[in-house]
């Protein structure tokens, strides 16, 4: 009988279902989440042409954190979908120039003053996000036609203000920000935007954009008025102010007089 050394069967650590990317003729990378959150990408060999890169987090265990691999590797991205991860921060972002649909909704991201540089977008996904504010360059994208910004941190109308800048802006999402539960803010978006045709997923009717004007010359007016009383009261305190200032003048006038009558 031969007796014989058996190894149990090798069982391979099974690697992460790769994303989804539109691959170049010439090259067909692959690319992975570790479980750090680190991107991972193995290529035959240099910097890849690939156009479009769908990195979103349906459908997988591990989100991506970290992005920083993404500006070397895919230099060329024009259509870039990150959803649903874990994304910080948003400086590697900044190097991608060829840009033109960016989705990073349902992340972790508080500022996106890096894109400044992405003077191509034209889609700007940012939903669910935790913006604080809208940096002023973003009334500069000239081709910008969609912006996201449902479901963020938004509290102040110069937001708004902002956006309605963007010659090309069409299509604008501002639902459950801190901003649009103040007085009149809703009439007040559509009034800062007045080339927008679709304001959080709904199409503007003209009837309802001239109800918004109306409104807003009307809270206008209502501001006009109330700083002209504050004013007018201001004015009022100064001439009191300068009268009692007067009596204490003649009063000490007064009070000098004898003595000055004396030899």
């Amino acid at each position: 009988r031969r007796s014989c050394l058996c190894l149990p069967a090798f069982r391979p650590t099974p690697r992460p279902a790769p994303l989804h990317c539109t691959m170049a003729p010439d090259g067909h990378p692959s690319v992975y989440v570790s479980s750090n959150g680190l991107l991972e990408v193995t290529a035959h060999s240099g910097t890849e042409k690939e156009t479009v890169l769908n990195l979103s987090a349906k459908g997988r265990r591990h989100k991506v954190k970290v992005i920083s691999a993404l500006p070397s590797r895919f230099p060329f991205v024009e259509d870039l979908a990150l959803s649903g991860n874990l994304v910080t921060d948003t400086a590697p972002l900044g190097l991608l120039l060829a840009l033109r649909h960016l989705d990073l909704s349902r992340n972790k991201i508080e500022d996106i003053s890096p894109l400044e540089p992405c003077v191509l977008l034209q889609r700007l996904n940012l939903e669910s996000n935790k913006l604080l504010g809208i940096p002023a360059f973003l009334g500069r994208l000239v081709m910008l036609e969609t912006c996201l910004l449902a479901f963020n941190k938004l509290s102040s109308p110069t937001d708004v203000s902002t956006m309605g800048r963007c010659p090309a802006l069409t299509e604008v999402s501002l639902a459950s920000n801190p901003l649009m539960d103040l007085p009149g803010a809703h009439h007040h978006a559509l009034s800062s935007l007045p080339r927008v045709h679709i304001l959080d997923g709904r199409e503007v009717s003209q009837a309802e954009r001239r109800a918004a004007a109306s409104e807003v010359a009307r809270g206008r007016m209502q501001l006009l008025e109330i700083r002209m009383e504050e004013q007018g009261k201001k004015l009022l305190e100064i001439r009191d102010g300068q009268l009692e200032t007067q009596r204490t003048l003649d009063h000490v006038e007064r009070a000098l007089s004898p003595t000055r009558a004396e030899p």
